[in-house]
C-alpha cells in the first residue's frame, strides 16, 4: 500500500507539474499572440501612414501639373504662340508644351543676340 501510496503521489506531483508547465506554455503563446497583434496594428497604422502619403503627394503631383498646364497655356496665349494644330495643353502633353515653349525662348534669345551683333555693327 505504501508503495502504491506513494507512485500515485509522485503520478499526482507530475500532473501537477506538467498542468502547471502547461499553463506556463498558454501564457507565454498567449502574450505572443498580443505581441504579435500589436505589431500587426503598429504595422496596418504605418501602411496607412504611408498609403496617406503617397495619396498626398499623387494629389500636389496633379496640382502642380495643373499649375503647369496654366502657365504654359498663359504663356502660349501671351506671346500668340500655336501649339501642335491648337490642340489643347492637358496634364498629358504638358512636357512636350513646355519643351516647345523652352525651344521659343532660346529662338528667340539667339534672334536677340543676332540682332544685337548687327545692330553694334552698324554703329560702329
Amino acid at each position: 500500500i505504501t508503495h502504491a501510496a506513494r507512485a500515485s503521489q509522485s503520478k499526482k506531483e507530475q500532473a501537477d507539474k506538467d498542468m502547471v508547465a502547461t499553463q506556463e506554455k498558454e501564457k507565454a503563446a498567449k502574450q505572443q499572440q498580443e505581441q504579435q497583434e500589436q505589431l500587426l496594428n503598429q504595422q496596418r497604422q504605418q501602411l496607412q501612414t504611408l498609403q496617406n502619403q503617397i495619396n498626398d503627394a499623387d494629389e500636389q503631383l496633379k496640382q502642380r501639373k495643373l499649375q503647369r498646364v496654366k502657365e504654359a497655356q498663359q504663356e502660349v496665349d501671351r506671346n500668340n504662340l500655336m501649339y501642335g494644330d491648337n490642340e489643347p495643353i492637358t496634364a498629358d502633353n504638358i512636357n512636350d508644351v513646355e519643351a516647345s515653349i523652352d525651344q521659343w525662348r532660346n529662338d528667340q534669345r539667339q534672334q536677340w543676340q543676332t540682332d544685337q551683333t548687327k545692330h553694334t555693327k552698324l554703329i560702329n
